[in-house]
């Protein structure tokens, strides 16, 4: 199946100025109804009040790889994150701290050590 690009999607509206998205899709479960609301006519976008246009297979395209590249920078955050705490652990371990139970914790047990300390807080 191909699909065009430019290919509205029926029942999904967006804003061009702020990304608002309006689906119109309906599931009436006493008829066993499902559809799309044709009847809508243009809307206006509640946040700026600009008319939605139809999306099309373009505009989800565009969303997805956006989508996709935000989760990959937070992936990347929270490994980077792991990497330090993993140093942390290491610098501890290694460093000639008496604490035995400190001396085998885990970032998380590290973290909550330094708390206890009343040393710097550790809240992201």
């Amino acid at each position: 199946m191909t699909v065009a690009f430019s290919a509205p999607r029926p029942g999904e509206y967006v804003c061009r100025t702020c990304g608002f998205v309006l689906q119109t899709r309906f599931i009436n479960p006493s008829t066993g109804g499902v559809g799309v609301d044709a009847r809508l006519q243009r809307e206006e976008c509640p946040n700026d009040g600009t008319l939605l246009d139809q999306r099309t297979e373009f505009d989800v395209i565009v969303d997805m790889d956006a989508n996709c590249e935000a989760m990959l920078q937070r992936i990347e955050k929270v490994e980077n994150l792991a990497e330090i705490g993993r140093a942390v652990v290491l610098e501890i371990a290694s460093s000639g701290v008496e604490d035995l139970a400190l001396k085998n914790a885990t970032v998380d047990g590290v973290l909550e050590h330094i708390r206890g300390l009343g040393g710097t807080s550790c809240e992201h």
